[in-house]
């Protein structure tokens, strides 16, 4: 129970009017004025006690709040507009398309494409095409200079558009005729891009 001031004075109070009333005399009213002082003592040490507790409280949430506060920083992910996935190992095609027209599944099935260092191999029906193949990471879209040397494509250029949807996926379109990169991922009659979508081989 917290005892305030005012309850010790009304209490001390009430004791010295008892105490004049019985006829104790001049004497027990002085040491009554001494018992009220030290009530009003009491009662402002449990004041500034009371006062105190509630500082170190609030000052312990407040301390409370600021570490979750940085801890969730700290977690919070930061974001990137880098590509770090590399192109480097063996891929399968799940989706080709080919100036607006889609390939029948199992022609895409057939398609694999290799990449190891700058040598490239892909696989079409078991026919293979092989060539040199250097990516500009500088801006995203990456954009790979594909040049053939082995197979129907030996001797040409071809330019393309590159990324990576996510860790397993990589996106290829391909402009056919070698002149200027592709500007979106998009194969369309008018334009004539190769457009595939590659899963990684584990």
């Amino acid at each position: 129970m917290v005892i305030t001031r005012k309850k010790f004075a009304q209490t001390f109070t009430l004791m010295a009017s008892l105490i004049v009333l019985a006829g104790c005399g001049d004497g027990r009213t002085s040491e009554t004025t001494s018992q009220d002082d030290a009530a009003d003592g009491v009662a402002e040490k449990t004041e500034s006690s009371e006062s105190s507790e509630g500082d170190m409280k609030m000052e312990t949430n407040e301390m409370a709040e600021s570490e979750v506060a940085k801890e969730t920083t700290s977690e919070a992910p930061v974001a990137s507009t880098e590509t770090a996935v590399s192109s480097e190992g063996s891929w399968a095609a799940t989706s080709a398309t080919l100036a607006g027209t889609a390939f029948p599944e199992a022609v895409t099935k057939s398609i694999t494409l290799k990449i190891s260092g700058e040598q490239y191999e892909v696989l079409v029906g078991g026919q293979s095409d092989k060539g040199t193949c250097t990516v500009d990471r500088d801006g995203i879209p990456n954009k790979m200079t594909i040049t053939g040397a082995e197979g129907p494509n030996a001797g040409k250029t071809l330019l393309a558009l590159c990324d990576f949807p996510d860790q397993d996926h990589m996106r290829v379109c391909y402009d056919m005729k070698g002149t200027t990169f592709p500007e979106t991922f998009e194969s369309t009659p008018e334009n004539g891009c190769f457009l595939v979508i590659y899963e990684r081989q584990k």
